[in-house]
């Protein structure tokens, strides 16, 4: 009995303190909305605009207002009323005091106009004013990027070996607001090797900013002969302006390749084989015919086979290089020699076979999304019904149900 005496204490108590909490929470809750519905919140926080633009900056509270006034970066307390009529290009902004809004047009932007906005608000009744700052950013073109860049020995140098590691750093300097920087290969967009970009603002120069960001790549034989871009992203940069290039010139040596296939060449004419090979610098090129060497630019008239001099690729570019080997009248028995070549410079050497018939390419089947779709559909389709035929065969269903009663028949 005493158990369940303390027992129906203790839970009368819970149920008290329980309560207590409740009402407490819904007090701070209730004293919050009414605090919230008299704070003053400015609709942008920011503003970034043109000189000889115009702007409008808007504080909005949760009651109806008696008052309202904006301190200037001039130092200059501006009150503003929706009845009062603009004066000096400056006049009020909003839906009207009793929508709890107070905002300040300004009807030409200039330098004097850049900086930190108070707004301040008296609901309406009420002795308290509420505050709120806001930021209008007048822009200012920056400087071209500066774009710095050293090899992984920390030497300044045009020339990297495949896998070094670069340093590169951009910097945009004296803009309002700060620039953004982006970094490319080419084409392609880096978002590896990125550090934080660093900004620098100064308050004695008007708030003009300057923004330095740092990356680091190590670098493949596909980054030969692009350029590393480092492009500036600001409201009054001019795309001519935004971009400082780095030449990338990468060192590698020849790199592994399948086989090389040429069909559709003819008996009795002359045959030109080609092959295709990235390596930088420029490689040497010797092709070899049942193991017997063929030096390019040995091109003696009375030699049956002379390989050409290597050129830059035309349809690859920079860093692809193409030799090729000319028959001078191709006979029967060339199709069924062995044929490969190699490649090499001082950063390694390849060799490649090369496969030769007079028979047409092959014709590689093209099917299209539709095709490849009907194929499947009718797999899909033959798998349901296989499987329905056997559930029936065992069941004793369909069309198979009259063979079970039969053999049962017989048997009887």
């Amino acid at each position: 009995f005493r158990r369940q005496t303390v027992l129906c204490c203790g839970c009368k108590c819970l149920a008290a303190m329980t309560v207590m909490w409740a009402v407490f929470v819904f007090v701070i809750v209730i004293v919050q909305v009414a605090v919230c519905q008299r704070v003053v919140v400015p609709k942008d926080r920011e503003q970034v605009v043109r000189s000889g633009e115009e702007a409008n900056l808007l504080c909005q509270s949760g009651q109806p207002l008696d008052n309202c006034q904006f301190d200037v970066p001039s130092g200059r307390s501006l009150n503003v009323r929706p009845d009062a009529v603009p004066r000096g290009g400056l006049g009020y902004f909003g839906e009207g005091f009793e929508k709890g809004q107070c905002g300040l047009h300004i009807q030409t932007v200039t330098e004097e106009w850049n900086g930190v906005y108070i707004c301040t608000v008296t609901p309406k009744g009420s002795f308290d004013a509420y505050k709120a700052n806001m930021s209008l950013i007048v822009a200012k073109a920056p400087n071209s990027p500066e774009l710095t860049v050293s090899g992984g020995d920390g030497g300044m140098t045009d020339d990297y070996k495949e896998g070094d590691t670069i340093y590169a750093t951009c910097r945009i300097n004296q803009g309002r607001p700060a620039a953004n920087i982006s970094w490319y290969i080419g084409d392609e967009r880096i978002t590896e090797g990125l550090q934080m970009p660093v900004v620098e603002e100064y308050k004695t120069q008007g708030g003009l900013s300057s923004v330095q960001q740092n990356i680091s790549r190590r670098l493949q034989y596909s980054d030969n002969g692009k350029q590393l871009k480092c492009v500036g992203e600001h409201p009054l940069l001019a795309v001519s302006g935004n971009t400082t290039v780095h030449q990338l010139n990468v060192l590698f040596g020849p790199k592994p390749l399948p086989d090389f296939e040429h069909f559709g060449l003819v008996e009795g004419e002359e045959g030109r084989i080609s092959v295709v090979v990235p390596a930088n610098p420029r490689p040497s090129f010797t092709w070899y015919i049942n193991d017997e060497p063929y030096y390019e630019g040995d091109d003696e008239p009375t030699k049956k086979y002379h390989a050409l001099r290597a050129t830059e690729s035309r349809e690859k570019g920079r860093g692809y290089w193409e030799s090729t080997l000319v028959i001078r009248v191709l006979a029967k028995e060339d199709v069924d020699q062995k044929y490969r070549v190699k490649a090499e410079n001082k950063y390694g050497n390849q060799q490649y076979s090369v496969v030769i018939s007079t028979n047409p390419e092959p014709k590689v089947l093209d099917l299209g999304v539709g095709t490849i779709f009907v194929i499947v559909l009718a797999v899909l389709l033959v798998l349901i019904v296989t499987s329905l035929l056997v559930f029936a065969r065992a069941r004793g269903r369909w069309c198979f149900s009259d063979n079970k009663s039969t053999t049962a028949s017989e048997s009887d």
